[in-house]
């Protein structure tokens, strides 16, 4: 073995060495950065994400080839010849570079979706807190008694308005809430699923409870003169309570109102028995 081939071996091996250090650098300060944000809570924008961890590897590659370059001049100056081998091994830290960025990705990608998850968790999880405070429960337990008989007998549902107008302050609550949740879900801010498993029940029921009631509105119907006769002239509304009343309607049928599938269904395990 020559004295250039003594020396080109440690060389070598040191540039690998730094650029094998600088590589596994980039990959952790990408890690870190999604990982400061997850526990957080700050909210990424994936191309955002995708800008840094690109930047950060792009940055790990120019250091080497920069340390390269700085070789090859070294070496052509004290009259030494930069053999193949060598470039293959640039080739080839080239390639575990890239073979890195696209494991930053994938990893970047499936935090993204983790992070969406978390969001919508969170906005389900605090609109079942304010559906299930104690002024809401006694609003809907008064609408049911109320109009749980009559349902939609539309003489029946304007007497009773008539006697107690605080209903409508009540219905229009209720009603009001669940049909911003319908919004959530329809616009992937909450997680429906959740949603589905906790509200089921109660907002079916209460959309089929005031049936009638809004059809009233939608035909016109002012429940701020509960006795006055219906306007003719007055626009039919098919709009109103739109999103409650299909959210309702694909619950019914145990499927979701944005994707169409059905839920799966909650199977209990031994961990939990019923009856025990």
């Amino acid at each position: 073995m020559g004295e250039n081939d003594m020396t080109r071996g440690p060389a070598i091996q040191v540039t690998i060495t730094v650029t094998a250090i600088i590589a596994g650098t980039a990959i952790v300060i990408t890690l870190g950065y999604f990982a400061v944000a997850y526990f957080t809570s700050t909210e990424m924008d994936w191309k955002d994400s995708f800008k840094f961890s690109v930047s950060v590897i792009v940055a790990a590659i120019a250091a080497y080839g920069a340390m390269y370059a700085r070789e090859v001049r070294l070496k052509t100056a004290a009259g030494q010849q930069v053999q193949v081998t060598h470039q293959n091994r640039l080739v080839t830290a080239i390639e575990e570079l890239l073979n890195s960025l696209r494991a930053v990705v994938a990893t970047s990608a499936s935090l993204q979706n983790s992070f969406v998850l978390r969001g919508r968790l969170a906005e389900a999880s605090w609109i079942l807190r304010f559906l299930d405070e104690g002024e809401r429960v006694d609003q809907r337990i008064k609408i049911r008694d109320t109009f749980g008989p009559i349902r939609g007998e539309e003489a029946q549902i304007r007497d009773v308005l008539s006697k107690d107008k605080s209903l409508n302050v009540a219905i229009a609550k209720v009603l009001g809430s669940f049909e911003d949740m319908a919004l959530a879900i329809r616009l992937g801010l909450a997680d429906e699923e959740l949603l589905y498993y906790s509200m089921n029940l109660p907002l079916t029921r209460l959309v089929d409870t005031l049936d009638g009631y809004i059809n009233l509105l939608r035909r016109g119907y002012d429940t701020s003169a509960p006795n006055a006769p219906f306007d003719a002239a007055r626009p039919h509304v098919d709009t109103i309570f739109i999103e409650v009343t299909e959210l309702a309607a694909a619950w019914k049928k145990k499927r979701s109102i944005v994707t169409n599938s059905p839920f799966p269904e909650l199977r209990r395990t031994d961990r939990f028995p019923v009856g025990r």
